[in-house]
Protein backbone atom coordinates (compact mmCIF):
# COMPACT_ATOMS: atom_id res chain seq x y z
CA UNK A 1 0.00 0.00 0.00
CA UNK A 2 1.17 3.61 -0.88
CA UNK A 3 0.64 5.19 2.10
CA UNK A 4 0.85 8.67 0.82
CA UNK A 5 -0.98 7.91 -1.91
CA UNK A 6 -3.92 7.66 0.76
CA UNK A 7 -2.98 10.53 2.64
CA UNK A 8 -3.24 12.65 -0.06
CA UNK A 9 -6.63 11.16 -0.99
CA UNK A 10 -7.46 11.98 2.30
CA UNK A 11 -6.49 15.39 2.58
CA UNK A 12 -7.50 16.58 -1.16
CA UNK A 13 -3.93 17.06 -2.40
CA UNK A 14 -5.04 16.24 -5.92
CA UNK A 15 -1.47 17.93 -7.23
CA UNK A 16 0.49 14.86 -5.30
CA UNK A 17 -2.18 11.92 -6.63
CA UNK A 18 -1.75 13.61 -10.04
CA UNK A 19 2.68 13.23 -9.61
CA UNK A 20 2.34 10.31 -7.90
CA UNK A 21 0.25 9.12 -11.04
CA UNK A 22 2.67 10.45 -13.52
CA UNK A 23 5.54 8.72 -11.27
CA UNK A 24 3.91 4.81 -11.98
CA UNK A 25 1.85 4.22 -8.40
CA UNK A 26 -1.11 3.04 -9.47
CA UNK A 27 -3.57 5.66 -8.17
CA UNK A 28 -6.36 3.29 -9.20
CA UNK A 29 -6.59 0.04 -7.77
CA UNK A 30 -4.22 0.58 -4.70
CA UNK A 31 -5.99 -0.81 -1.51
CA UNK A 32 -5.36 0.03 1.81
CA UNK A 33 -5.49 -3.02 4.35
CA UNK A 34 -9.22 -2.75 4.45
CA UNK A 35 -9.70 -3.15 1.11
CA UNK A 36 -10.27 1.08 0.36
CA UNK A 37 -9.10 2.28 -2.78
CA UNK A 38 -8.07 6.27 -2.97
CA UNK A 39 -11.51 6.56 -4.70
CA UNK A 40 -13.43 5.30 -1.63
CA UNK A 41 -11.60 7.56 0.70
CA UNK A 42 -11.34 10.68 -1.23
CA UNK A 43 -15.47 10.13 -1.34
CA UNK A 44 -15.59 9.53 2.38
CA UNK A 45 -13.36 13.23 2.63
CA UNK A 46 -15.50 15.11 0.48
CA UNK A 47 -12.55 15.95 -2.05
CA UNK A 48 -14.78 16.49 -5.09
CA UNK A 49 -11.89 17.34 -7.05
CA UNK A 50 -9.79 13.99 -5.92
CA UNK A 51 -13.14 11.75 -6.79
CA UNK A 52 -13.67 13.48 -10.13
CA UNK A 53 -9.99 13.24 -11.11
CA UNK A 54 -10.02 9.45 -10.25
CA UNK A 55 -13.54 8.90 -11.94
CA UNK A 56 -11.44 10.61 -14.74
CA UNK A 57 -8.71 8.50 -14.84
CA UNK A 58 -10.97 4.93 -15.04
CA UNK A 59 -11.61 4.21 -11.53
CA UNK A 60 -13.93 1.62 -10.63
CA UNK A 61 -17.42 3.69 -9.13
CA UNK A 62 -18.97 0.14 -8.03
CA UNK A 63 -15.62 -1.69 -6.13
CA UNK A 64 -16.44 -2.52 -2.56
CA UNK A 65 -13.88 -3.26 0.02
CA UNK A 66 -13.63 -5.83 2.97
CA UNK A 67 -16.70 -4.75 4.15
CA UNK A 68 -19.06 -4.43 1.23
CA UNK A 69 -18.84 -0.61 1.00
CA UNK A 70 -18.84 0.91 -2.37
CA UNK A 71 -17.90 4.63 -2.89
CA UNK A 72 -21.69 6.18 -2.65
CA UNK A 73 -21.77 4.42 0.63
CA UNK A 74 -18.95 6.44 2.02
CA UNK A 75 -20.44 9.33 0.57
CA UNK A 76 -23.33 9.15 1.93
CA UNK A 77 -22.61 8.13 5.44
CA UNK A 78 -20.18 11.16 5.87
CA UNK A 79 -22.70 13.41 4.36
CA UNK A 80 -20.43 14.44 1.37
CA UNK A 81 -23.80 15.35 -0.83
CA UNK A 82 -21.81 17.06 -3.64
CA UNK A 83 -19.80 13.81 -4.06
CA UNK A 84 -23.00 11.81 -3.74
CA UNK A 85 -24.52 13.62 -6.63
CA UNK A 86 -21.34 13.59 -8.89
CA UNK A 87 -20.81 9.71 -7.87
CA UNK A 88 -24.80 9.42 -8.98
CA UNK A 89 -24.03 11.23 -12.14
CA UNK A 90 -21.72 9.29 -13.20
CA UNK A 91 -23.30 6.08 -12.76
CA UNK A 92 -23.10 4.92 -8.78
CA UNK A 93 -25.55 2.41 -8.36
CA UNK A 94 -28.11 4.54 -5.42
CA UNK A 95 -29.90 0.86 -4.36
CA UNK A 96 -26.22 -0.28 -3.11
CA UNK A 97 -26.70 -1.44 0.87
CA UNK A 98 -23.65 -0.94 3.21
CA UNK A 99 -22.64 -3.54 5.37
CA UNK A 100 -25.48 -3.75 7.72
CA UNK A 101 -28.19 -3.99 4.69
CA UNK A 102 -29.19 -0.19 5.49
CA UNK A 103 -30.51 1.48 2.29
CA UNK A 104 -28.01 4.59 1.47
CA UNK A 105 -31.59 6.75 2.15
CA UNK A 106 -31.51 5.16 5.95
CA UNK A 107 -28.05 5.79 6.55
CA UNK A 108 -28.52 9.21 5.32
CA UNK A 109 -31.57 10.17 7.12
CA UNK A 110 -30.09 8.42 10.41
CA UNK A 111 -27.12 10.67 10.19
CA UNK A 112 -29.19 13.36 9.84
CA UNK A 113 -27.87 14.40 6.07
CA UNK A 114 -30.44 16.67 5.12
CA UNK A 115 -28.59 18.04 2.07
CA UNK A 116 -27.95 13.87 0.89
CA UNK A 117 -31.04 12.83 1.82
CA UNK A 118 -32.52 15.42 -0.80
CA UNK A 119 -30.15 14.34 -3.66
CA UNK A 120 -30.72 10.47 -3.06
CA UNK A 121 -34.41 11.79 -3.51
CA UNK A 122 -33.98 13.24 -6.81
CA UNK A 123 -31.77 10.20 -8.10
CA UNK A 124 -34.92 8.29 -8.20
CA UNK A 125 -35.28 6.23 -4.31
CA UNK A 126 -38.52 5.41 -3.35
CA UNK A 127 -39.16 7.26 0.35
CA UNK A 128 -41.26 4.62 1.49
CA UNK A 129 -38.78 2.03 0.61
CA UNK A 130 -38.92 -0.56 3.43
CA UNK A 131 -36.23 -2.98 4.43
CA UNK A 132 -35.68 -7.10 4.64
CA UNK A 133 -36.88 -6.18 9.08
CA UNK A 134 -39.44 -3.42 7.56
CA UNK A 135 -37.64 -0.43 8.59
CA UNK A 136 -37.98 2.59 6.58
CA UNK A 137 -35.72 5.76 6.19
CA UNK A 138 -37.95 7.63 8.30
CA UNK A 139 -37.92 5.27 11.48
CA UNK A 140 -33.87 5.59 10.66
CA UNK A 141 -34.88 9.60 11.79
CA UNK A 142 -35.36 8.52 14.88
CA UNK A 143 -32.24 7.24 15.51
CA UNK A 144 -30.43 10.86 15.03
CA UNK A 145 -32.05 11.32 18.40
CA UNK A 146 -32.57 15.58 18.88
CA UNK A 147 -31.16 17.17 15.91
CA UNK A 148 -33.25 19.74 14.24
CA UNK A 149 -31.99 17.80 10.93
CA UNK A 150 -34.42 15.01 11.85
CA UNK A 151 -37.72 16.71 11.84
CA UNK A 152 -36.66 18.68 8.44
CA UNK A 153 -35.70 14.99 6.86
CA UNK A 154 -38.96 13.55 8.20
CA UNK A 155 -40.89 16.52 6.54
CA UNK A 156 -38.74 15.59 3.19
CA UNK A 157 -40.01 12.50 3.48
CA UNK A 158 -43.19 12.36 3.71
CA UNK A 159 -43.48 15.33 1.19
CA UNK A 160 -42.03 12.47 -1.13
CA UNK A 161 -44.19 9.73 -0.12
CA UNK A 162 -42.84 8.25 2.59
CA UNK A 163 -45.61 6.69 5.02
CA UNK A 164 -45.12 7.16 9.16
CA UNK A 165 -48.09 4.74 10.06
CA UNK A 166 -46.12 1.64 8.41
CA UNK A 167 -45.18 -0.57 10.81
CA UNK A 168 -41.69 -3.10 10.52
CA UNK A 169 -41.63 -6.66 10.89
CA UNK A 170 -41.51 -5.71 14.94
CA UNK A 171 -44.92 -4.61 14.30
CA UNK A 172 -43.08 -0.87 15.61
CA UNK A 173 -44.34 2.10 14.13
CA UNK A 174 -42.08 5.26 13.70
CA UNK A 175 -43.32 7.13 16.62
CA UNK A 176 -42.49 4.03 18.50
CA UNK A 177 -39.08 3.99 17.75
CA UNK A 178 -39.31 7.80 18.56
CA UNK A 179 -40.56 6.69 21.92
CA UNK A 180 -37.74 3.95 22.30
CA UNK A 181 -35.16 6.56 21.57
CA UNK A 182 -36.25 9.06 23.70
CA UNK A 183 -36.03 11.45 20.18
CA UNK A 184 -38.69 14.30 21.32
CA UNK A 185 -38.70 16.44 18.56
CA UNK A 186 -40.00 13.62 16.06
CA UNK A 187 -42.49 12.57 18.68
CA UNK A 188 -43.88 16.16 18.83
CA UNK A 189 -44.00 16.30 15.33
CA UNK A 190 -45.41 13.17 14.86
CA UNK A 191 -47.75 13.90 17.29
CA UNK A 192 -48.40 17.48 15.29
CA UNK A 193 -49.24 16.10 12.09
CA UNK A 194 -51.72 12.80 13.39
Amino acid sequence: MNKELFECAGDGSLDTIKQLNADGVDVLSEKDESGNTPLMVASCWGHLNVVEYLLDMGANIEEKNKNGLAPIVFACQSGMHEVAELLLRRGADNRVLNADGESLLMVASMQGNLDTIKVLLDSGLDASYQDDAGYTAAMYTAFNRDKISGVDILKLLIEKGADINVRSNEGKSLEDYAKDTGSQLISSYIRAIS
